[in-house]
């Protein structure tokens, strides 16, 4: 399986658990950009912002200037910006922030 195919089985996986969650989602295919997924909130439901945009890096890392274009950007949209990360088998969406994070992990 090549990475690009991880990738995308990785994004599929999040994509699915918002869809769960009443979240109507987008992928962007091939994505280099902020995003990977856009999930727009359907109905009340979850604790998080109700239009989100998700970057999903299995390996969990955005470097310092990806994370602050992607906080800057997610500001101005007033949309939730999230990191959702594979990390012992589980997933984990990290609610970035300018001084913090706020961890969901999802079984």
């Amino acid at each position: 399986m090549t990475n690009y195919n991880r990738g995308r089985a990785f994004e599929y996986k999040v994509r699915d658990l918002f869809r769960e969650s009443g979240y109507y989602v987008i992928r962007s295919a091939g994505s280099k950009g902020i995003a990977d997924l856009v999930a727009i909130k359907n109905e009340s439901g979850w604790s998080m912002n109700e239009t989100c945009f998700i970057q999903c890096k299995k390996s969990g890392k955005l470097n310092r200037i990806e994370k602050k274009d992607m906080i800057d950007l997610c500001s101005k949209l007033a949309v939730t910006p999230i990191l959702a990360r594979y990390k012992e088998k589980k997933i984990e969406l990290i609610e970035l922030r300018e001084n913090e994070e706020i961890l969901y992990t999802v079984d």
